[in-house]
C-alpha cells in the first residue's frame, strides 16, 4: 500500500533536555541464552534525512546470532525507525529478517493525522510458506513502532513504583507497554559501573495482558539512560542482554 501525502502534524516536542540521544550514539550488547552465548546486537543513533521539511533520527539496530546457535538457527536481522527528531513519533520503521526457516522484508508507513500504518511485507520460506501483505491498518493516536519505542523508554523520567504506558504499533495490533520502575541498582558492565533503575515490563493487548514472560530492562540512571542489561523469560530458558561496548557520539 502507498500512502497519500499528508501535511506533516505538529508534533509535541520532547524536552531538550529529556533526548539523551546523539548522532553517531552506538550501543554492543551481548546476547546469552541458558549462560550459552547467543550473538549480539547493535543499536546505533545516525542522522536521517529531513522528512517533509522536518529533521529526522535514523535509528538502526542488528542481530546477529553466534557461530554456536548458528549450529541450530541462524539469525541476521537488520531493524530501522526513521522517527521525527523532536516528537520522536516513526514516520518509516523497515525490517529485513535472514533466518534458517525464512526471508522477510517488512516496511511500515506512519500516516499521524490520519492513524493510518500501510503496512507492507514478504515472506519466503520452506517452512512456513511464502507470503505477500499488502494493507492499511489503524493504530491508537501517538504510537510507535517497536524498535522506535525501545529508545523512547530512554527520554522519560522514572519514579520507584509508578506506571508509566507507552504504545506500541506492532502488525495489525495496538500494544499499551506497562513500564513499572521495580528496583534502583548498581550494575557493572563491561564499560563501566552504573547505577540503574531496573523497569519491568508487561505488554497489553486490549487491556489483557499478554502471555510472554517476566521481562526486564536496567537502564542508566542519569540523562543518558543507557540500555545497560536486560532479562527477558522465553518459552525455554532466558535471554540476557548486556552493554559491552559504548560510544556516545560520532
Amino acid at each position: 500500500a502507498t500512502p497519500t501525502p499528508t501535511p506533516t502534524p505538529v508534533f509535541e516536542a520532547i524536552p531538550p533536555e529529556n533526548l539523551p540521544f546523539e548522532v553517531g550514539e552506538l550501543m554492543e550488547i551481548d546476547l546469552n541464552w541458558m549462560a550459552l552465548p547467543a550473538g549480539r546486537a547493535v543499536l546505533e543513533v545516525r542522522r536521517g534525512e529531513p522528512f517533509n521539511g522536518r529533521p529526522t533520527f535514523h535509528l538502526w539496530g542488528n542481530v546477529l546470532s553466534s557461530k554456536l546457535v548458528d549450529a541450530v538457527y541462524h539469525v541476521d536481522n537488520t531493524i530501522e525507525s526513521i522517527v521525527d527528531a523532536s516528537g520522536f513519533l516513526p514516520y518509516k520503521f523497515l525490517l529485513h529478517m535472514v533466518e534458517s526457516a525464512q526471508k522477510k522484508e517488512t516496511r511500515v508507513a506512519f500516516d499521524h493525522l490520519q492513524n493510518k500504518a500501510f503496512y507492507w511485507s514478504k515472506r519466503v520460506s520452506e517452512r512456513w510458506g511464502n507470503e505477500d501483505q499488502d494493507r492499511i491498518d489503524d493504530f491508537t493516536a501517538r504510537s510507535r513502532d517497536m524498535f522506535s519505542g525501545l529508545f523512547f523508554l530512554r527520554t522519560l523520567n522514572y519514579t520507584l513504583n509508578q506506571k508509566q504506558v507507552v504504545r506500541v504499533y506492532e502488525n495489525k495490533q495496538n500494544l499499551d507497554v506497562e513500564l513499572l520502575p521495580v528496583a534502583n541498582e548498581f550494575v557493572n558492565s563491561k564499560v563501566g559501573a552504573f547505577q540503574c533503575w531496573k523497569i519491568k515490563l508487561s505488554v497489553m493487548l486490549n487491556n489483557v495482558l499478554k502471555p510472554t514472560g517476566d521481562m526486564f530492562i536496567w537502564l542508566s540512571d542519569d540523562y543518558k539512560k543507557y540500555i545497560v542489561k536486560f532479562d527477558a523469560k522465553l518459552k525455554i530458558g532466558s535471554l540476557y542482554g548486556n552493554l559491552v561496548t559504548l560510544r556516545e557520539r560520532q
